[in-house]
């Protein structure tokens, strides 16, 4: 099954996904987030989380990007106050399908078998290459190099972004972005 990047630090910071004509970040608990530089622009509507549509040829603000991914960090560490209706900020608990050691194993593996070649990246529709689930930056890094022409750029620049703005922030990809998401949310309910 593939998925989608997904940055987290003591829970979802964002998922990162293509569509035929934007990259989009969505920040799982966006709506809590000040936004002064209203990067925000999509998913406007929910009570819980916010998106970030970005358009071939469009900038986003460096410094208004990496606020956003710390106010998101900052959401992640915040604990529950007693007797509030605030879910607990715990942190999402994957049960990884493949390591990032073992990825790289089946990939030398397959290196090894002869395969003079590596076989191109299948682009599911909308252009959001389908890379198999697995946890850390080489998996992240696939999928960003499988991106389809200006969105591998932006995916790039976005990452490199997270990273410097997040130091220790895990990288993995897992499903569908809104099932990552999802999946977060189920987990913190269970604990």
């Amino acid at each position: 099954m593939a998925g989608v990047p997904v940055w987290s630090h003591h829970g979802i910071v964002c998922t990162g996904e293509t569509y035929t004509k934007v990259v989009k970040l969505t920040f799982a608990r966006g709506a809590s987030i000040p936004d002064p530089s209203r990067l925000f622009n999509s998913s406007l509507d929910g009570n819980t989380r916010r998106a970030i549509d970005i358009h071939e040829g469009e900038q986003v603000d460096a410094v208004a990007f990496q606020a956003l991914v710390k106010a998101a960090v900052s959401q992640n560490t915040v604990p529950r106050v007693p007797g509030s209706d605030q879910p607990e900020r715990a942190s999402v608990r994957f049960e990884p399908d493949r390591t990032e050691a073992s990825a790289r194993r089946l990939i030398e593996k397959k290196a090894k078998s002869g395969a003079s070649q590596a076989q191109p990246v299948k682009l599911l529709s909308g252009g959001n290459p389908q890379i198999p689930k697995a946890d850390g930056d080489a998996p992240v890094q696939a999928y960003i190099a499988a991106m389809p022409s200006w969105k591998r750029d932006v995916g790039r620049r976005l990452d490199a972004l997270i990273v410097r703005t997040v130091p220790g922030v895990s990288k993995a990809v897992r499903w569908q972005g809104q099932r990552a998401l999802w999946e977060g949310w189920v987990s913190r309910w269970r604990d």
